[in-house]
């Protein structure tokens, strides 16, 4: 059995051989021995122990993996802005049927088909939707409707084209320029939630609109008179118009764009914010008439 002196002379051969794995080993297994520690002290100055390694839960993600990353959610929001810029012209963004007409002219023909009264939100834009003219504006359908009688809400429609265009073009950016991938991800983040916030907002201000000009007309044709069964009439009203929506499939794109675009943000900040792997240190020639 090698006794202390042994393993010593054994660790001294093989730092000066350079072997200073080895001869750390030899001299970590000595705790008890003075020299031992001594000389492992001086050994860790002259050849550093590696870095603790990263923990795998905080090691930095794969590149070849970002980069999959990257062009799934590229492909996935400039998909979504397709159909947000077709479903500008196509998609329905209010769908009445026949019970648009019985609210008192929103369409010239008060017998019109559904089909003539479901608009695109392209046609709301317009004020016509090819066969007929038409207006939201419940204080002006006297005026038959058209693009004069639009209302200023409803000309903001124009912006669901362009956002939508815009998103496609900073997808593409995304998904093939990475050199600010991190600042990319968040401003298409933040298109696509404008996206998915716009159809709320336009309801809600429709809304609020229309009840403003319906109450007016109401309490006009009432002369003041039985303001409460007035009220009670507006509300019911105000009921059936809110489930004249139909904005579902802006919301769903916009809303798929959206949570696409916050998990590519967070998964950038966190390659970003990773540790880097320690660059190795320098070796300095080892002073071996220390040892």
């Amino acid at each position: 059995m090698a006794t202390e002196k042994d393993l010593l002379l054994r660790a001294r051969d093989l730092i000066k051989q350079r072997q200073y794995a080895e001869a750390r080993a030899i001299l970590t297994g000595l705790p008890d021995s003075t020299i031992a520690q001594e000389w492992l002290t001086k050994l860790d100055q002259l050849d550093p122990p590696a870095p603790a390694a990263v923990p795998a839960a905080r090691a930095s993600a794969s590149p070849y993996n970002m980069l999959m990353m990257r062009y799934a959610v590229g492909g996935v929001t400039a998909l979504m802005a397709v159909i947000l810029i077709v479903g500008f012209f196509m998609f329905s963004w209010l769908d009445g049927g026949e019970l648009m007409g019985d609210f008192g002219g929103m369409v010239e023909e008060a017998g019109a088909d559904a089909s003539a009264s479901t608009f695109t939100a392209m046609e709301i834009w317009m004020g016509s939707n090819g066969d007929q003219d038409f207006t939201l504006d419940f204080s002006n359908v006297e005026n038959g409707g058209g693009l004069s009688d639009v209302r200023l809400l409803d000309r903001t429609l124009i912006l669901i084209p362009v956002l939508a265009v815009i998103l496609l073009w900073v997808a593409w950016v995304y998904a093939t320029d990475h050199r600010n991938s991190l600042q990319t991800a968040a401003i298409l983040a933040g298109l696509a939630l404008v996206l998915l916030a716009y159809p709320f907002l336009w309801e809600s201000l429709s809304k609020s609109d229309w009840e403003n000009d319906l109450k007016d007309v109401m309490m006009a044709e009432s002369g003041g008179e039985d303001f409460g069964f007035a009220m009670i009439g507006l509300s019911f009203i105000m009921e059936l118009i809110t489930e004249l929506y139909s904005t579902t499939e802006f919301k769903m794109a916009a809303g798929i764009a959206f949570l696409f675009a916050v998990v590519a943000v967070a998964l950038e900040y966190m390659a970003a914010n990773q540790p880097r792997p320690a660059a190795p240190p320098t070796r300095p020639p080892a002073p071996l008439s220390e040892f």
